[in-house]
């Protein structure tokens, strides 16, 4: 029980480490300040103006950021156990060598997640998927890899379930897998899903150029044979 805790704190901490690199990245990428504008000009005005409505903002913000790290670390931390057995359980792993291996799963793990998102919700990525061909690509690999990942994951969670011999430990896997497994019902297959790909439609059905049909020649009325020509 001791190791899988250590092990989830250590994911925990590479899962914020990615998602806080990858925002502050995707920040400056956009040539963003704080207050939405390149202008620090404007900025700096809009910060005086509106400081106590930005703060508000930006603790928001903040608050769900650190249950984005929370979601992800749960709805991916079962892939780790996948490959435990007990003769590798046995042996000691550094903790430079098991932080940077769960890092490059948590640079994975997020990049498909938000590639997931981004296909459903496309207006909220649309400065990311604008600037380069690659957006289309990303978000089409990530469609088919989140799924597979969430699946994995909730495997992993089972295994935990099955194999573990602590009651301690078996009530962190039933945890996991019923929140995966809600999630992935809910959020990406469910009900709410659903509402999602209903309410894009109009939108996408509206987006679409209609045909215009060729305006048709007046024809000119026919003039009646008068009797007797």
């Amino acid at each position: 029980m001791q190791r899988i805790l250590r092990e989830g704190l250590s994911y925990l901490l590479a899962m914020a480490l990615v998602v806080l690199l990858t925002s502050a990245a995707c920040f400056w990428l956009l040539r963003s300040s704080y207050a939405g504008v390149s202008d620090d000009v404007v900025a700096e005005r809009g910060l005086t103006a509106q400081g106590a409505y930005i703060g508000l903002v930006a603790r928001a913000a903040s608050r769900v950021l650190v249950g984005e790290i929370l979601c992800l670390a749960v709805l991916t931390g079962g892939l780790f156990s996948l490959r435990r057995t007990r003769s590798r359980a046995a042996q000691p792993v550094a903790p430079a060598k098991l932080l940077l291996g769960q890092i490059a799963v948590a640079v994975v793990a997020f990049f498909a997640w938000m590639g997931a998102q981004a296909g459903k919700h496309p207006g909220l990525f649309l400065p990311l998927l604008s600037r380069s061909v690659v957006g289309p690509v990303w978000v089409t690999l990530s469609n088919l890899l989140w799924p597979g990942i969430m699946a994995l994951s909730i495997a992993g969670w089972v295994k935990i379930v099955v194999s573990s011999r602590s009651m301690s430990a078996r009530c962190m896997g039933l945890a996991g897998s019923f929140f995966s497994i809600g999630w992935f019902w809910i959020l990406e297959t469910g009900p709410s899903a659903a509402r999602t790909r209903t309410n894009a439609a109009p939108a996408a059905r509206s987006a679409v150029p209609r045909a215009h049909k060729p305006a048709r020649k007046a024809r000119r009325p026919r003039r009646r044979a008068e009797p007797g020509n």
